[in-house]
């Protein structure tokens, strides 16, 4: 696996951490984006559809290939 870049300290050289990857950051700023306007009380969403949105918004970005297929077919059902 690689790394988008590393860190390291100015002082002494030691490695500090390393960089996502700018795509990684993007798709997680995408998915905090549909997930909070999932959230609204407003849409008709079923109580399945409600319990995974609320699930997501309390797990994270870090998503699996299916519950982020399933994200992006809500997000295209309320074009979002």
């Amino acid at each position: 696996m690689s790394h988008h870049g590393r860190v390291d300290c100015a002082d002494c050289g030691s490695f500090v951490r390393w960089l996502p990857k700018p795509e990684n950051v993007e798709r997680a700023k995408q998915t905090a984006k549909i997930v909070g306007a999932l959230n609204h009380d407003d849409l008709p969403l079923s109580d399945w559809e409600r319990g995974f949105v609320k699930s997501l918004s309390q797990q994270g970005n870090k998503l699996s290939p299916k519950q982020r297929e399933k994200l992006e077919a809500l997000a295209r059902k309320f074009h979002l």
